[in-house]
């Protein structure tokens, strides 16, 4: 739950609060942050940021450090009429 809750501060910081609606952290297991998508484009912005912000989550927390993110990309569901 601390790493999730530095993720979010972090994100919020690093890449602005409609981040965090499109990247949505579900769980740490195995020093890997898994993170929810909305789209490749937002995947991709994580990506690019992703060394920063792994180096700030890992300065609050030494004893646990974060190794990655695994990001899974959401198709949103289509409705057809």
């Amino acid at each position: 739950l601390e790493v999730i809750n530095l993720y979010k501060k972090y994100c919020r910081e690093i890449l602005g609060e409609e981040a965090l609606e499109n990247l949505i952290p579900r769980f740490f297991k195995n020093k890997k942050l898994y993170i929810d998508a909305a789209n490749s484009s937002w995947a991709q912005h994580l990506h690019m940021k992703q060394t920063l912000l792994l180096e700030k989550i890992n300065k609050q927390i030494p004893k646990q450090p974060l190794e990655s993110f695994c990001i899974q990309i959401k198709n949103k569901s289509l409705t057809m009429e």
